[in-house]
């Protein structure tokens, strides 16, 4: 926790009280009050007369003087990262990165150190640029460390000092370097010794403080940790082909997959991936395009725009690869290509189960090798459930499908098994276009049983032009195809049966009773309006 707020502790010894202080600030001059030193760091000779052997040693001195300069990052890029969670909208989760703009990035220079997070709320590019800051703060830190042995027993971690050289006359060869002269340097380490036989002495290890105007270059103490940086995978946008432009329904072009290859002793193996953008590269103008592959588990590929995880295969060869997707709203098989060289995906289940839905439901579906008109089903299949049907009811579940069926329904005891039974309840209304309709029953007992007030059946025998209306079609809006059968119901009595015939052509009717009918050829083709034959066989025995 003290880690990702970069914060540091120390503790301030008083005579009766210890205080510990927490802090993420940067260190000033006189960052605690020493006794003695009248709210001035403490001061001391680096420069002296060694007595340690007399037992005489002084108080004021810093021994063994070291000073180390290693080498740091000097080009650094934060990239605070904000996922968006999946039910924060309807749409395709997202996510937006925040990163100071410095002239490191724009600059063009590689950057040596990166780090990045991610949050689930309370970003900005203010905290960014904070972040950034306390990063660039810790490595000029890091750049210098002084180390020696002080005499005096007054320093702490988090405690100042000022080393001190005497001043001798020009004419005096100095033997010790005057560029440590009057430096402040803050305690990070403190490693305390006395005995009865030796005076006090601690092994301090401190770093400069540094107070100039650049604000990066100010001191913070909280240590620097190279791994203090999300790691492991990282946050990612696939790209390329047509992006969505309805979060309800996706386009065949919505999807897109690349291939790579990789060869290996003359052995070429293709790989099936996608191209991202890595939320790490924000903060340049340039958009950065990455290739990654899909999982060696993955048999689908998420659709454009769709934020995944990307992040090392779990195999030696630790290929950059999509590991999990965060948010999609669709998929693409990438099965190898089987029967009709379509591609196709597996599942068996065993076992029985209950199923429970709640809700309205809105579908439209399509065959592999149809024509699509994705705007014309969505306005059909949209416009009937927004709009009241017929009798002012509300269609719960629309759908459209395009394409061709077939189904195969049998019994484990054949024809005297049972197949299907329903109850049904509720008005019914039902439109169907076809230029053939062809049914075939074989049934050895047919029972129908109805109860009808009103009856209405109005029939057209001949040519017609009628078709589907794609644009306003019935049913919705409460539309009826045929009103005036509706309005013939409605002026007729109760108990009452309605037929009107229309036949544009002739009547032929050959019937057959105990014997087979005429034969189609028999009947007088030169008849205008209707021909009707009967063969009749009459029964041996009377009817009583």
């Amino acid at each position: 926790m003290l880690t990702k707020a970069n914060i540091h502790f120390y503790a301030i010894h008083h005579q009766v009280s210890l205080t510990l202080v927490f802090s993420n600030r940067t260190t000033s001059v006189q960052e605690v009050s020493i006794p003695g030193c009248n709210n001035k760091p403490l001061k001391l000779r680096y420069s002296y007369t060694d007595m340690k052997a007399l037992k005489l040693q002084q108080s004021d001195l810093f021994c063994d003087l070291k000073y180390e300069v290693k080498m740091v990052q000097q080009t650094v890029k934060t990239v605070l990262t904000r996922q968006q969670a999946a039910w924060e909208t309807n749409e395709i989760a997202k996510y937006t990165s925040f990163t100071p703009k410095s002239n490191n990035v724009n600059s063009g220079l590689s950057v040596d150190y990166l780090q990045h997070h991610n949050y689930a709320y309370g970003l900005d590019e203010d905290d960014a640029v904070a972040h950034e800051t306390k990063l660039q703060q810790q490595l000029a830190t890091e750049e210098g460390t002084l180390t020696g042995v002080s005499t005096s027993p007054l320093l702490s971690p988090g405690y100042t000092f000022v080393l001190s050289q005497a001043v001798v006359d020009d004419s005096v060869e100095s033997r010790m370097p005057t560029q440590f002269n009057g430096r402040v340097f803050v305690v990070t380490k403190v490693s305390h010794k006395m005995s009865d036989e030796e005076a006090y002495s601690g092994t301090i290890e401190a770093t400069e403080v540094n107070t100039s105007e650049n604000a990066s270059e100010h001191t913070l103490i909280t240590p620097f940790n190279m791994q203090s940086t999300h790691q492991g995978s990282v946050l990612a946008k696939v790209l390329k082909s047509a992006v969505p432009k309805n979060w309800r329904y996706s386009e065949k072009n919505n999807f897109d997959i690349s291939r790579s290859s990789i060869t290996y002793d003359d052995d070429t193996k293709s790989q099936v991936g996608c191209l991202v953008q890595f939320a790490t590269d924000s903060g340049t103008d340039e958009i950065k395009t990455h290739w990654v592959a899909l999982s060696s588990t993955s048999q689908t590929a998420p659709e454009v725009n769709a934020m995944v995880m990307v992040g090392r295969g779990g195999n030696e060869s630790e290929i950059p690869e999509i590991q999990q997707v965060l948010s999609s709203h669709g998929q693409k098989n990438i099965n190898p290509p089987e029967r009709r060289s379509n591609h196709w995906s597996a599942n068996t289940s065993w076992g029985c189960n209950y199923s429970t839905s709640y809700g309205d439901s809105i579908s439209i579906r399509y065959g592999n090798d149809g024509k699509v008109n994705l705007p014309q089903a969505i306005n059909i299949v949209e416009g009937a459930y927004d709009k009241p049907s017929v009798l002012n009811a509300n269609f719960g579940s629309t759908s459209f499908s395009q394409g061709t069926s077939f189904s195969f329904s049998t019994t484990a005891n054949g024809a005297a098994g049972l197949a299907s039974a329903s109850v049904s309840q509720g008005c019914s209304f039902s439109e169907h276009h076809s230029k053939q309709s062809y049914g075939l029953s074989f049934t050895e007992c047919s029972q129908n049983f109805s109860k009808t007030n009103k009856s209405v059946s109005c029939s057209y025998m001949g040519a017609f032009n009628d078709t589907v209306n794609f644009e306003t079609p019935s049913f919705i809006d409460g539309k009826i195809p045929e009103q005036s059968i509706i309005d013939i119901s409605d002026s007729l009595p109760d108990g009452t049966s309605f037929n009107q015939s229309h036949t544009t052509g002739k009547t032929i009717n050959l019937s057959g009773t105990g014997t087979q009918p005429p034969d189609i050829n028999s009947y007088d083709k030169s008849a205008t309006v209707s021909v009707s034959y009967t063969h009749l066989t009459l029964p041996t025995t009377p009817y009583v």
